[in-house]
Order: structure tokens, then C-alpha cells, then sequence
């Protein structure tokens, strides 16, 4: 997982944040040229989170992940 920052401007905090303050993010999954939107809306201990059950499914599955995470304002 690697956090980025996005090409534009971040949109103006009333828009970005919650209630508590906290800061939204994307989730993306990056393979090859593709880029995929997963999740938005998470702030970065949900990212996380979301990026560490994706990958603990795929393991208990069998599978093995051929992607990279994003996560971006």
C-alpha cells in the first residue's frame, strides 16, 4: 500500500471531512496501466483496514494478490 497525493487540489475541508474531523479517502487498486476505484468516503485507519481484510481474505481463500493499493485524498 502506498499513499499518494491526487493530480488536482483536495476539495475544501468542509466537503473532505466528517463530522469528527477526520479527512476522507480512496481506495485504488493499481495493476499494470489499470487503475481501479475500490472504496471512498474511509478516513486512513479505515483505509487501512479495508486494505489488510482484502488481503487476509484472499490468503485465507487460497488466492494471492496481484494488485497495488492506492490510497489518495
Amino acid at each position: 500500500m502506498s499513499k499518494v497525493n491526487q493530480q488536482n487540489p483536495p476539495l475544501p475541508k468542509k466537503k473532505r471531512v466528517d463530522t469528527f474531523g477526520n479527512s476522507k479517502r480512496r481506495v485504488f487498486a493499481k495493476s499494470g496501466t489499470a487503475t481501479l476505484l475500490l472504496a471512498s468516503g474511509l478516513t486512513e485507519p479505515g483505509a487501512d483496514a479495508f486494505i489488510a481484510s482484502l488481503k487476509d481474505n484472499t490468503v485465507r481463500l487460497g488466492g494471492k494478490v496481484e494488485c497495488k493499493f492506492l490510497v489518495s485524498r
